[in-house]
């Protein structure tokens, strides 16, 4: 393969447009001990790729096969405890959650109380604390914001064809 071809193919396989063929003919050009020194940088790219390729699979088909046709294995006794743990802990907090109800009702002062006296000041105490989860959710998706500009360009892409 010549210096030229070689080079086109590396400028579509980094546009992610190569076809199938032509990435396997890189994989094989980088492969060769007799690489050019020009071209050795890029043997990195591809050597994951090749190694990947002679790796074999841990279990065979027909062991694979021989697994799913028995079904699922047969969970054991820790898979149980743990599930029986999980339920009971759930209805403990079931209980222990009608109880506080119940015990708020019978006995008002044991009901939660409010906070603020005023209801505006109460309104703006919740506003402010609105604001400073919007502020910090926005400082999260701030470095998002480039994403609009892939769109922008996938809207042109899709507009010339």
């Amino acid at each position: 393969m010549d210096s030229h071809m070689i080079k086109t193919y590396l400028e579509r396989y980094f546009e992610g447009q190569t076809t199938l063929a032509e990435e396997e003919a890189l994989k094989e050009y980088f492969s060769r001990d007799d690489l050019p020194a020009a071209w050795r940088e890029y043997r990195s790219f591809f050597q994951p790729l090749v190694a990947a390729q002679q790796e074999k699979a841990p279990v065979s088909r027909e062991e694979l096969s021989r697994y799913v046709s028995h079904g699922v294995r047969q969970h054991s006794w820790r898979w149980y405890i743990s599930v029986s743990t999980a339920v009971a802990a759930s209805i403990a907090l079931m209980i222990s959650i009608f109880n506080y109800e119940m015990g708020s009702r019978k006995n008002p002062a044991l009901a939660a109380r409010d906070t603020y006296q005023d209801p505006v000041v109460a309104y703006q105490e919740t506003q402010k604390a609105l604001q400073l989860i919007a502020d910090k959710l926005n400082k999260g998706t701030q470095p998002l914001n480039h994403l609009s500009r892939f769109g922008q360009a996938q809207n042109l892409v899709t507009e010339k064809h």
